[in-house]
């Protein structure tokens, strides 16, 4: 059985193609990379420190305050505010078992108020649930509606599960409550930008910038806004502006690196003075090589160079598995399977539950001639994510391979069935009308 196997169709070497690209995202990082702002560090910290007046910045100084709470709340281990700030402060050193703790109590204390829901919402979120997060915080906004922080809780969860009209629903209930806030409006912007909605996040990024000026994120992404529709000077513009108000900003030369990449403007030796100027300024973030190591490939067609800046990438975070994951993606891209799965068998190890690693892996396994163990990963990606109709795909589609049509047929309807892309649905559609 040769590597790649002719037996497969044209029409899944097409859907495989289309799909790698889809997956390569995190390879790329040069897809829709808008700058939220709102951090974790804000959401557990920012309105302990306003309020109590105290900087804990340092491991002491943290140390000192748990100190405090511990001895207040032993004397009071009911009181609804020092368990929130218990919590928030256990939330800020990483202590989440804690954490969790305190919140649950607060709730058991204190059901009718809002401040334990919103608590858990934010332990939810930083412990990567953002559907917990989601559910707590709604409980938060019923008790306590004209309070903005649940709402903003809820808009990160609901980004990162990709349910960007929720998150912009909450944008618009935000803005209603703070209408001076000017982080919202660039929120805002940014859901509408990945909504197709350009002009009306145009419209947000000015209100946004009008506010804050100097504000460089909030300049480069309504330069990526302006740069996909289109409007190649004023993006241009936003983007030299950015770099002209945070000079020492590493993001802001990656970003108009990627508007010299792709815009009609193109220049790619100005984009690698970007991308170098980048890594000058943040030699320890992976994402800084990430970035050149896509340009190379994608841009110059030089594999060498983007696998000696993966390699750094890597070093820089050898226990990341998205880093590895995405060396992965690159070798697999130039047909050096081997070492593909190498690293796809290393990111696992580091995170078993990587369901696009598992897509990925069982790709090339299935190039390398082994349909039965590309058949397992996909299982495996199943079991973890029953919707995900990428996996039920392949997996129909290796069933095809071995003759089983009744297997093949069921995958594809399941494949069709939650389908939330309609290239996929197309792929899935065409596969099912060949037994129809």
């Amino acid at each position: 059985m040769t590597r790649r196997m002719k037996s497969m169709t044209a029409l899944s070497r097409e859907f495989r193609s289309s799909l790698s690209q889809v997956l390569c995202r995190i390879v790329t990082l040069f897809a829709f990379s808008f700058c939220f702002t709102v951090t974790f560090s804000q959401a557990f910290a920012g309105d302990l420190q306003t309020r109590l007046n105290y900087d804990f910045g340092s491991d002491a100084e943290a140390d000192s305050l748990l100190a405090y709470f511990n001895s207040a709340l032993a004397e009071n281990p009911d009181d609804p505010t020092l368990l929130r700030d218990r919590a928030g402060l256990l939330g800020f050193m990483g202590d989440m078992e804690a954490a969790f703790r305190d919140a649950a109590r607060l709730i058991e204390t204190a059901p009718d108020q809002a401040d334990g829901y919103a608590m858990m919402s934010i332990l939810h979120l930083h412990s990567g649930n953002p559907a917990g997060a989601m559910e707590y915080a709604g409980k938060a906004i019923e008790l306590a509606p004209d309070s903005t922080a649940p709402y903003t809780v809820r808009i990160l969860a609901a980004t990162s599960l990709g349910d960007y009209r929720q998150a912009l629903d909450d944008c618009c209930a935000v803005a209603e409550l703070e209408p001076d806030n000017a982080d919202n409006y660039n929120n805002m912007g940014n859901l509408q930008s990945q909504l197709g909605l350009f002009d009306m996040a145009v419209s947000s990024y000015d209100r946004a910038i009008s506010m804050q000026p100097d504000s460089a994120s909030y300049l480069w992404n309504r330069g990526l806004c302006r740069m996909y529709m289109g409007l190649t000077d004023s993006a241009l513009e936003d983007f030299c502006q950015a770099v002209f108000l945070d000079p020492s900003n590493a993001e802001a030369y990656a970003h108009r690196a990627r508007f010299y990449l792709e815009s009609e403007y193109r220049d790619v030796d100005l984009a690698f003075q970007d991308l170098d100027r980048a890594i000058e300024l943040d030699p320890d973030n992976p994402l800084r090589y990430r970035q050149r190591a896509s340009a190379y490939y994608y841009h110059l067609n030089d594999f060498e160079s983007t696998i000696e800046d993966m390699n750094r990438a890597v070093e820089v975070a050898p226990l990341d598995p998205e880093v590895v994951h995405a060396r992965g993606i690159f070798y697999s891209e130039n047909g050096q399977l081997e070492l593909a799965v190498e690293d796809y068998d290393r990111a696992l190890e580091l995170d078993p539950c990587y369901t696009h690693v598992l897509l990925n892996r069982g790709l090339a396994i299935y190039e390398m001639g082994d349909i039965e163990g590309s058949i397992a990963d996909f299982t495996r990606a199943i079991e973890m994510d029953s919707t995900a109709a990428n996996a039920y795909y392949y997996r129909g589609a290796m069933y095809e391979l071995l003759g089983d049509i009744e297997r093949a047929v069921s995958d594809f309807e399941s494949c069709l069935r939650f389908a939330d892309d309609p290239m996929v649905e197309m792929y899935a559609l065409a596969a099912l009308n060949k037994y129809n």
